[in-house]
């Protein structure tokens, strides 16, 4: 399909007129302009993604974390052709990917390398994320919607009940019309010509969920006894939520957005197990998810501000003005503790478990980067000072690197290693100052790309250290 498809008489690369404000376009990066589902079917060596066996999906997608999966993944012969109509009829366009489960750091930068790599012209803004409706976002703040062309049902499915325009297109299936009468659907809504009906797709998503965090991957293993699950029933801007272990439902958590109103309660027999800080925790991922703000309840009671603290002082939420946020160290908790099918005893520190390894990344990546002093190292499972916001921090003052361990698997935890020595190498060329050290910054990409390379040496070398 040309990009000079013909919209109502005008083609769609001629900027229309809108009775609202001018949205912004998101696109999808996998199975949308490169091909994530190649290569995942591939990896399980199955003919194509749709016949993957499910007991092989998370072994496959485990092997994805901490590599350059998502850096080498092959481009759609359509995708130039999609970004420059994209271009041509939005004067620009943005990208809006989300990032691996467990694996959010590195496949967000594996995935921006990508982008920078593989298409020109370059989006106007990159968003790694799993909850797109809500940092993309589906609508501006003037009320003006935003379109999201995604491979997926559900996130074309949450991006319309939160107020956007979605358009599903899947690149090996779907050919270029899809997208242009998906555009010529948002014209017409956008000019008051169409009624915003959104879209509820329930078709099944083969594969997607492998992408971000999700409910319904990998609730657990072992025992069907201690498996933690979540079972959502959703309304008009509010939800109930309830917490199960094997078949027995031990808490429920209702939210209404109108209100800013929550119940929450764990069964008596189920207390002081940890439970109510997961259920209060997927309670407020699973607002975000839907489109919803998380407001504190003013009529909460001590115990629940005690659980809101906890989930606060271990980094899993942020409080933003009394809206709550979920962190992507909040995700990892509440999708290991699905997956391993307890809920307390994540905060333990990674390190105990691959000190030796560690040891030994550390001292081989020194030696690649020729580091002449080497510096001190602390690992910690907690965050419990100012400057520890993040997963990582190099002090080029001290000369003292920090790495948080807990709730992150080894992979992570080594590309931040090498990522921090990397600045640590930078520092003792002289290239390290106030100036230069801000996100996006020439020493932060290159210690970005750094990392990514020694982390893929390392595997070639010691192929099954991260098993």
């Amino acid at each position: 399909m040309k990009s000079s498809e013909v919209v109502n008489n005008k083609t769609i690369a001629e900027a229309p007129i809108f009775s609202t404000g001018r949205p912004e376009v998101f696109l999808d990066m996998d199975g949308v302009v490169a091909d994530f589902f190649g290569e995942y079917a591939k990896m399980a060596k199955a003919e194509n993604y749709r016949t993957i066996p499910g007991e092989l999906r998370g072994p496959v997608l485990d092997k994805m974390i901490g590599s350059d999966f998502f850096y080498r993944l092959p481009k759609f012969p359509t995708a130039d052709k999609l970004v420059d109509m994209l271009t041509k009829t939005f004067g620009h366009y943005n990208i809006c990917s989300s990032p691996l489960r467990g694996d959010h750091e590195n496949s967000d930068q594996m995935k921006r390398a990508w982008i920078k790599e593989n298409l020109n012209p370059q989006p106007k803004r990159i968003v790694i994320t799993p909850n797109k409706p809500q940092m993309a976002p589906a609508v501006q703040e003037d009320g003006t919607p935003n379109i999201l062309i995604d491979d997926r049902n559900t996130n074309i499915t949450q991006w319309e009940q939160a107020g956007g325009l979605g358009i599903k297109y899947q690149a090996d299936e779907d050919g270029l019309d899809v997208v242009v009468n998906g555009i010529k659907r948002a014209f017409e809504v956008l000019r008051g010509q169409r009624k915003h009906e959104p879209q509820d797709i329930v078709s099944k998503d083969y594969g997607g969920d492998t992408i971000a965090t999700n409910d319904k991957q990998d609730v657990a293993e072992g025992s069907e006894n201690n498996r933690i699950s979540f079972q959502v029933q959703k309304g008009k801007n509010k939800f109930a939520t309830t917490l199960s272990i094997g078949n027995n439902p031990v808490g429920v958590y209702q939210y209404d957005a109108d209100t800013g109103r929550s119940i929450a309660e764990v069964y008596p027999e189920f207390k002081g197990k940890g439970l109510g800080k997961l259920l209060v925790l997927h309670a407020i991922y699973t607002a975000a998810q839907l489109g919803l703000d998380f407001q504190e309840d003013e009529s909460r009671t001590s115990e629940y501000d005690n659980v809101l603290d906890s989930l606060s002082s271990h980094g899993y939420v942020v409080d933003d003005d009394g809206y709550w946020y979920v962190t992507g160290e909040g995700e990892q908790y509440l999708q290991q503790s699905m997956k391993q099918g307890v809920a307390e005893g994540l905060t333990e520190s990674t390190l105990s478990d691959h000190e030796d390894e560690l040891r030994e990344f550390v001292k081989w990546t020194c030696d690649k980067l020729k580091i002449k002093e080497p510096p001190r190292i602390e690992f910690q499972d907690s965050k419990d000072s100012e400057p520890q916001t993040k997963t990582a921090h190099f002090d080029p003052t001290d000369k003292i690197i920090w790495i948080y361990t807990g709730n992150r698997n080894l992979a992570d935890i080594m590309r931040s290693v090498a990522h921090e020595l990397t600045h640590r190498k930078q520092d003792e060329k002289g290239q390290v100052n106030q100036e230069q050290n801000y996100p996006g910054s020439p020493i932060e990409q290159q210690a970005d790309a750094v990392a990514g390379y020694l982390m893929k040496l390392y595997l070639d070398k010691k192929p099954g250290s991260l098993e």
